[in-house]
């Protein structure tokens, strides 16, 4: 890929802008295939606006609903509350700057909201993109603990551990997050209009009186003319906007630019979906084959292991769909900017028209994180309907009836360590809580 043509694609929001860009200068770029003119690129603004304003509002009122919920238990929090909480909090912040991402696409990426703004909505991107990933990772950790180390539920010392741990997670996304605040910011593109140049057609055989004129007189008219559709179309031939994307100017030169944002895209990938990802299939493996020896003789469990592993199966396989291709195309565009891949213009075409989509759909999981961490956990499920006034839900097999479930209303949860725990210490026991 020419350095020349697009600025970083790191930044989280900033990279369709910065795609876009490749749209705006229109440069042809020659490869050993084919010839790839980008300026027949272009990606439709319309469903990516929509998509963002669907997330907004969902991921507003489920967010919102999970973090009031949470905050408002008069009781003692699990170590789940504490992480969810804090995964709820960092989707409700980044939902709170989609509108701007919204409108910026909507209006063909052009920013008209300042500097400031730019800079933070791009951070806001990164972090939630951080801190949502490292809350999973500690969230599946702390479920590993329990399940496979059987580490006993609802100790002090591990909730200690559990408050350090959200404060380890929330500075190691705001470190991982300063490239955004360093790099991105609003910088004029002037890219060509589209559209046919009218031609003059004036017949100059006459004067506006309707005689004939002289071939001198004619051709001066002409040449008049024709000088003056040229202004015409060297002023209107550019349009200057405004975009929020990520530069390296002040660090590199434009020969080595293309490095840094290969490397920091290489980096956010790794550290934002690959290690953590990794550590995911692992907790998440150990727990299903500790669960699978626990329950396999045991008949009156088996409800609650068919729940535990269809829970765990839809964690990672929903974190993966919703990431991956955005990770996916993104690596492949840093290879190629590292020459370490072929450019193609199929692959280029692939990378440049699907990226927004692929950010987009990533986008998507914060408003899916309130369903699968909260929907799928029992006893969050009837605190949510005990907030909001609304009965308990109905009672289906293998659950308590809906008086002896925490949460509900007419029922005062038991203290820790009494029967009505729904983790009980002992040989092989496992928590059943998400």
């Amino acid at each position: 890929m020419d350095p020349s043509s697009s600025e970083s694609d790191y930044g989280g929001a900033v990279t369709p802008t910065d795609f876009q860009n490749l749209n705006d200068t229109a440069t042809t770029t020659t490869t050993a295939a084919a010839e790839c003119d980008y300026s027949e690129w272009n990606v439709t603004p319309t469903l990516i606006p929509i998509v963002y304003s669907l997330v907004f509002v969902c991921g507003l009122v489920g967010n919102g609903l999970v973090v009031w919920t949470i905050a408002r238990l008069k009781t003692r929090k699990r170590n789940t509350d504490l992480y969810i909480a804090s995964l709820a909090s960092a989707d409700l912040v980044f939902v709170l700057t989609l509108p701007l991402w919204a409108a910026y696409t909507a209006l063909g990426y052009h920013w008209p909201f300042g500097g400031f703004l730019c800079t933070l909505s791009s951070c806001v991107v990164m972090l939630n993109m951080y801190a949502s990933i490292f809350c999973l990772t500690c969230l599946s950790l702390d479920r590993y603990e329990a399940v496979v180390c059987s580490r006993p539920a609802g100790s002090p010392r591990g909730r200690r551990t559990a408050l350090r741990r959200c404060a380890v997670i929330w500075l190691s996304a705001l470190v991982a997050s300063l490239p955004s605040i360093v790099f991105s910011g609003v910088s004029t593109v002037e890219h060509p209009n589209s559209g046919d140049v009218s031609r003059n057609e004036t017949d100059y055989s006459y004067n506006s009186d309707g005689q004939e004129m002289d071939e001198s007189y004619r051709t001066m008219a002409m040449a008049d003319a024709a000088m003056m559709t040229m202004a015409m179309t060297t002023t209107t031939m550019t349009t200057t906007t405004l975009q929020c994307s990520a530069s390296f100017a002040s660090v590199a030169s434009p020969d080595t630019e293309h490095l840094w944002a290969a490397g920091l895209s290489l980096t956010s990938t790794g550290l934002g979906f690959v290690l953590p990802g990794c550590a995911l299939l692992f907790f998440y493996a150990r727990i299903m084959a500790k669960i699978q020896s626990h329950f396999t003789h045991v008949r009156r469990e088996s409800r609650k292991r068919r729940r535990l592993l269809r829970v765990i199966a839809t964690l990672v396989v929903t974190f993966l769909a919703c990431w991956l291709p955005y990770h996916l195309l993104k690596t492949l565009d840093a290879l190629v900017w590292l020459d370490l891949l072929p450019m193609r213009c199929g692959l280029e075409r692939a990378i440049f028209v699907g990226l927004p989509f692929a950010l987009c759909w990533g986008f998507v999981n914060s408003c899916l994180n309130p369903v699968l961490y909260a929907y799928f956990d029992v006893d969050f499920r009837a605190r949510c309907a005990s907030a909001l006034g609304f009965a308990c839900p109905p009672r289906t097999g293998g659950e308590p009836p809906a008086m002896g479930r925490p949460g509900c209303r007419g029922h005062e949860e038991p203290p820790s360590g009494s029967s009505g725990e729904r983790s009980r210490s002992g040989t092989g026991s496992v928590s059943t809580s998400i």
